[in-house]
């Protein structure tokens, strides 16, 4: 079965979700950046100039600038209005979850490589990086319940860090993409993070 487009209701979906998390999406975007690894700083910093040379008004141009955070928003808004936390917290514990793991890096090249990619291997990464998005909510919600931070949880896991990064370099993802490579780098992530 050849893979679809991406489904148009999605897009409707999404102006719903962000009228109903809008004051959420404002304290991410309002922290979005201290929740951003350098390496995804400097890439928004360069989307946000390109955009505005391109006419953008400095909002809009933010706001596309931290797409992976606003998309991200209203499951973290949902996790935190049903464990009756902080939004901004919440966020946070995220970002830091995500930082040793090198989401940014991951998505970013992803993202990257989408124009070369066939529709079918589009839609396997878009599945993937929700994959991973879902791991890190995950162990964000089990931080939550236990009152762990995220500080305690990365320390639990420190003999394995130095392995994921190797694992990760090894991979070289960074140079030449593909989605074999991104599938083993998810596949390490995760490893890392459960």
């Amino acid at each position: 079965m050849p893979c679809s487009s991406f489904p148009k209701w999605r897009m409707r979906d999404t102006s719903d979700i962000v009228d109903r998390y809008r004051s959420d999406l404002n304290a991410v975007l309002k922290n979005a950046a201290r929740l951003v690894n350098p390496f995804a700083g400097k890439r928004a910093e360069r989307t946000v100039r390109r955009l505005k040379g391109a006419g953008a008004t400095e909002e809009l141009a933010r706001m596309a600038a931290s797409l992976g955070l606003v998309l991200v928003a209203p499951r973290l808004s949902y996790l935190a209005n049903a464990a009756n936390a902080d939004m901004a917290d919440v966020a946070e514990l995220y970002a830091k979850i995500s930082r040793p793991v090198q989401f940014d890096r991951l998505q970013a090249g992803a993202i990257d490589a989408f124009p070369k990619m066939s529709q079918c291997d589009r839609r396997a990464a878009q599945s993937q990086i929700e994959s991973l998005i879902d791991t890190q909510i995950g162990v964000v919600r089990r931080l939550i319940e236990t009152g762990k931070t995220a500080e305690e949880f990365l320390s639990e896991r420190s003999g394995r860090a130095s392995s994921l990064t190797a694992n990760l370099k090894s991979l070289g993802l960074g140079k030449q993409w593909s989605f074999s490579k991104f599938s083993l780098a998810a596949d390490h992530v995760r490893k890392f993070l459960n």
